[in-house]
């Protein structure tokens, strides 16, 4: 059993409710994070703050922990390659290279399935599926770039394991909820596709429970995992029951894929060539993301560290219910 770990991004939606999982578990806990947090409650946490790609810091706050728990990314579906590279692939060669200066024995990143979905289906993937030679966006590729070196940084002192959890939901969700919100109130939110691709999705609590069952594994050195619920879901059938409760209507409107595809490829071109600072209204990325079936299976991570779903599906869809329409006002 690990005793005291570091959690680098321990204020972001995943990273609190590992902090509380770890202390739950009597777990010392540092985190790293850019800025003091506003709304914290585990006053017995201890605070090291800055960017990831200042190395003093890394070393600073690594040091005397026997587990590292790594994010913290840069996520988005567009931008220079600059503005992903430095926290995405320096930061994290700045945590490994931390890792082993301290003799740090277990790092834990979280990486994505972003880096193996593009514009076809996966229907029960598993963890065999190559990396594309190619990618959407600079996201998508920085995260492989950083996936791999943590990989391959693995050994017999510093064990790396890579968790890949499929869109995370759950209380604090500050990224895909209030995306689709905002763009139902604004009315701008069309199905793509024929409205019936089953995608995975994955509790926040369930994916901070594997991360913390993982760093407690042995031999599972140098593997990914993964980690989602069980059961798929159709993606625009689970995006009507969780925003129904709140007066919305997802829209009978529907755009076929290729005539979406089509139009992002010349979005992007535009943006591009306008070197604008925003983000496109959908591109690529987002179009294959909501369109196509992207599901996974936790096989291997039940076979090598005895995963499995600690905390209530159920129980969590009255939770995330709750904080919808708490934060729904301030759309």
């Amino acid at each position: 059993m690990i005793k005291k770990a570091l959690v680098i991004g321990g204020t972001g939606f995943l990273g609190k409710h590992l902090v509380n999982e770890l202390i739950k578990n009597n777990i010392i806990v540092s985190v790293l994070c850019r800025n003091k947090p506003k709304d914290w409650s585990f006053n017995e946490v201890i605070f090291f703050y800055g960017n990831i790609i200042d190395q003093e810091i890394v070393h600073k706050a690594i040091e005397g922990v026997d587990c590292v728990f790594h994010l913290a990314s840069m996520a988005g579906i567009w931008g220079s390659f600059k503005k992903y590279y430095g926290p995405n692939v320096l930061g994290t060669q700045n945590v490994i290279d931390a890792c082993k200066t301290h003799n740090i024995p277990k790092l834990i990143y979280t990486s994505t399935p972003s880096i193996v979905t593009l514009n076809k289906s996966i229907r029960n993937g598993n963890e065999s599926i190559k990396i594309p030679a190619y990618f959407y966006n600079n996201y998508q590729k920085t995260k492989s770039i950083a996936e791999k070196i943590v990989l391959d940084s693995n050994s017999l002192d510093l064990q790396t394991i890579c968790i890949r959890p499929q869109a995370i939901w759950g209380d604090g969700d500050k990224h895909i909820f209030p995306r689709i919100l905002k763009k139902l109130k604004k009315e701008k939110l069309s199905i793509v596709g024929n409205g019936n691709n089953k995608t995975s999705i994955s509790y926040v609590k369930n994916v901070a429970w594997a991360h913390f069952q993982a760093a407690n594994s042995k031999n599972i050195g140098g593997n990914v995992y993964f980690i989602n619920d069980q059961i798929p879901v159709k993606l625009w059938d689970w995006i009507n029951e969780c925003v129904q409760s709140l007066g919305y209507k997802l829209p009978n409107k529907k755009v076929p894929y290729k005539l979406a595809f089509y139009l992002a490829i010349i979005i992007e071109f535009f943006y591009k060539i306008s070197n604008t600072s925003s983000d496109p209204p959908f591109t690529r990325y987002t179009v294959c993301k909501i369109s196509k079936e992207h599901y996974f299976s936790i096989e291997k991570a039940k076979r090598d560290f005895g995963y499995y779903e600690k905390y209530d599906i159920q129980e969590g869809k009255k939770e995330f219910q709750e904080y919808l329409i708490r934060i729904q006002k301030n759309i």
